[in-house]
């Protein structure tokens, strides 16, 4: 593979799923997948991390879930191996236009469903959100998956990694590497890696590229709730003293997107780039005030605070 170095392999570690431990004796017929998912560059990501040739070295097939960003993402991965991906919700024009919803791949004996894993209707998409609970949100992705006759479904959408046996479906989530949104920051970068063969479990690592080494807990907590399960691995790019006004400062930004819109973004890079830890107001506020795209008037109806 060009710009592949060798690196972690999947039959090397112990598994993250429910499965027997990984052997050095690679089963026949068995395939090792890289999953990755949420890049959302260059919006929220500048680049793809250095290190992915390395974590993605010898696998035979790349997936990406959706919520690629710019399709030349795509280009860089296919560098490092054949590539499958879907669009997401938050995807470009371009990537909705040129990628399919989902796919369904046959790799070492498994049928996996690769798909972002969204509501089609934003509607939908809020009304699902408002039960907290795991299991609704995992019985919908195992039934999309027997719909399918698959037995694996690979997807992204909620920034958190996972690994699971529901209904007996394996449910795969390799993580993000961008935040969900222009309020959040992605404080665990993941990848994944997995190798299916035939008639045995999924075997899946997660590689954190955020602090290489460290072993992720992956098995949602039922009990805990979804908002809790992110915890871990996303926050809000506010300070606690300014996210009461958070909602005001959404509403304004929905309501001149496309002015307001370029301003924040450059404030909030310093945060998803690691020199700042918070968004504090007056950086956003800095940059409108030096946009000459930003009326006046309009700083002025905003004030010092939403």
């Amino acid at each position: 593979m060009a710009g592949a170095r060798r690196g972690v392999r999947a039959d090397q570690h112990p598994p993250n799923s429910g499965g027997s431990e990984m052997t050095d004796a690679r089963p026949v017929g068995a395939v090792t997948l890289g999953l990755i998912s949420d890049t959302h560059l260059p919006l929220r990501l500048p680049a793809l991390p250095a290190t992915l040739p390395e974590l993605f070295a010898d696998v035979q097939l790349i997936l990406h879930a959706g919520d690629v960003g710019e399709l030349r993402v795509l280009d860089e991965l296919g560098a490092l191996g054949p590539v499958i991906a879907v669009h997401g919700n938050d995807d470009t024009p371009e990537a909705q236009r040129e990628l399919p919803e989902r796919a369904l791949i046959h790799a070492g004996g498994h049928r996996v469903l690769l798909w972002h894993s969204h509501h089609a209707h934003r509607a939908d998409e809020l009304e699902f959100r408002k039960d907290d609970s795991w299991k609704p949100k995992l019985d919908r992705l195992a039934a999309h998956a027997r719909s399918a006759g698959a037995d694996v479904v690979v997807f992204g959408h909620t920034h958190i990694p996972l690994v699971t046996l529901h209904q007996g479906v394996w449910l795969i989530n390799p993580g993000a590497l961008a935040a969900g949104n222009s309020f959040t920051v992605q404080t665990v970068r993941s990848v994944a890696r997995a190798l299916l063969a035939p008639g045995r479990p999924p075997q899946v690592v997660h590689l954190d590229i955020t602090a290489p080494g460290r072993a992720l807990d992956v098995t949602p907590d039922g009990e805990a709730g979804f908002l809790a399960g992110a915890r871990p691995y996303w926050r809000s790019i506010f300070p606690p003293e300014l996210r009461s006004v958070a909602a005001g400062l959404l509403d304004a930004m929905q309501a001149h997107q496309p002015v307001l819109e370029p301003g924040f973004l450059r404030a909030a890079q310093r945060v998803w780039n690691g020199s700042q830890p918070h968004l504090t107001w007056e950086d956003v506020h800095r940059e409108w005030a030096s946009d000459p795209f930003v009326p006046a008037a309009l700083l002025a109806e905003i004030g010092p605070r939403p």
